[in-house]
């Protein structure tokens, strides 16, 4: 992979985290959903606020 594509992949799982977060959202019918959702909620928060910070998956440079 190119230092280009390693340097979305943060993008991407936090893009998927956002998701399935929305997804849960729109399935509160179901158990699973109502279970782990505030908690998957308030963790999709803290990694995004990581992510806008710059310290979400970051990959340290090579010495």
């Amino acid at each position: 992979m190119s230092s280009g594509d390693v340097a979305m992949l943060p993008v991407f799982v936090i893009l998927r985290r956002i998701l399935l977060t929305a997804w849960l959202a729109s399935h509160a019918e179901i158990p699973f959903a109502r279970q782990i959702g505030s908690t998957y909620t308030a963790g999709t928060v803290c990694l995004a606020q990581a992510f806008l910070d710059g310290e979400f998956l970051t990959i340290p440079k090579a010495a």
